[in-house]
């Protein structure tokens, strides 16, 4: 839960009127329907924040390069390490292919090998366009499609890395 309230406070998601940090998630997903089973994080119940960061997928496999792609992209991306156990925010690579820059909420580790790496969750980055909201003299409702546009709210990828060191 920790390295999400990253990721979204990198792209300033404010809850309570604050910018995101895990104490202030924590209290939104409780609230929220954004725990299963108790303590097991609904990775997509953050996309009623309203973006800019918004569940894409669960995967179990990334190559490298995917992986690499992603991170370029400034998209979040969540690991799951140690064993399957604990769940990190990969903000780099390094020269290695096989070793990963992260920031850790649990652990002084700022790097972690891709072998270690069971799943990944990943976000991307996208401004919402909500509808209108229906005035009673209308006649008809209009809607506008959810989109995402990615090339919306993109900082620079140091600053991704930035930004999760400080939450």
């Amino acid at each position: 839960m920790s390295s999400v309230a990253m990721s979204i406070a990198t792209y300033g998601e404010m809850i309570y009127g604050d910018l995101a940090d895990p104490g202030s998630l924590n209290k939104w997903l409780t609230s929220n329907h954004g725990y299963a089973s108790g303590d097991l994080i609904v990775w997509a119940a953050i996309d009623a924040l309203g973006g800019p960061v918004f569940f894409n997928s669960s995967v179990t496999t990334l190559s490298t390069s995917q992986l690499g792609q992603l991170v370029g992209d400034c998209q979040p991306v969540i690991a799951n390490v140690r064993n399957g156990t604990h769940w990190v925010l990969v903000t780099g690579a390094t020269s290695d292919p096989n070793v990963w820059y992260v920031n850790d909420p649990g652990f002084s580790q700022d790097t972690y090998q891709y072998s270690t790496m069971l799943r990944f969750i990943v976000y991307k980055i996208g401004a919402a366009i909500k509808p209108p909201r229906r005035n009673d003299h209308q006649e008809q409702q209009h809607s506008i499609p959810h989109r995402l546009a990615s090339e919306d709210h993109q900082p620079e990828p140091s600053l991704l890395a930035q930004a999760a060191r400080v939450a």
